[in-house]
C-alpha cells in the first residue's frame, strides 16, 4: 500500500511542478494537506427546492389540468404556493404528459391564477 501511495505523491508532485512551469493558480487537496495558493472556498448549498412536502403541488394543479383535451384551458389558483415554483411545476407536467411545446401557461395576476392551455 505504500508503494501506491509513493507513487501517488510522485504524480501529484509532477502535476504540481507542471503547473508551477505553466504559471497556474491552482489548490488540490491531497493526504488531506491543500497545496497551492488558490483560495478554495467550501461548496455552496443548493437551496432546497423543496419548499413543500413531496407532492404537494401536483396534487393542488392536477385536479385543474389532468383531463385538458386539444385546445381546452384551466386556470389554477395559486393558493399559497410560490407562483414561480408552480408554474414550473404545471410546465414539467405538460412537457411530460404532452410533450414540448404542446401547452403554454401564464400567470393571471387579476385572477391570482395560473392560465394553462393545451396546444396538443
Amino acid at each position: 500500500m505504500t508503494d501506491k501511495l509513493g507513487i501517488h505523491q510522485e504524480a501529484v508532485g509532477k502535476a504540481i511542478r507542471l503547473l508551477d512551469a505553466a504559471g497556474a493558480v491552482y489548490a488540490i487537496q491531497f493526504n488531506d494537506e491543500i497545496l497551492g495558493t488558490l483560495e478554495v472556498k467550501p461548496p455552496r448549498k443548493k437551496a432546497s427546492s423543496s419548499q413543500y412536502a413531496y407532492g404537494e403541488t401536483r396534487s393542488h394543479y392536477l385536479p385543474y389540468i389532468e383531463n385538458l383535451e386539444v385546445g381546452g384551458s384551466a386556470s389554477v389558483p395559486f393558493s399559497y404556493f410560490d407562483r414561480k415554483i408552480l408554474s414550473s411545476n404545471i410546465s414539467a407536467y405538460c412537457v411530460h404528459k404532452w410533450g414540448a411545446g404542446s401547452a403554454m401557461v401564464k400567470r393571471n395576476n387579476t385572477t391570482d391564477s395560473l392560465e394553462v392551455l393545451r396546444f396538443a
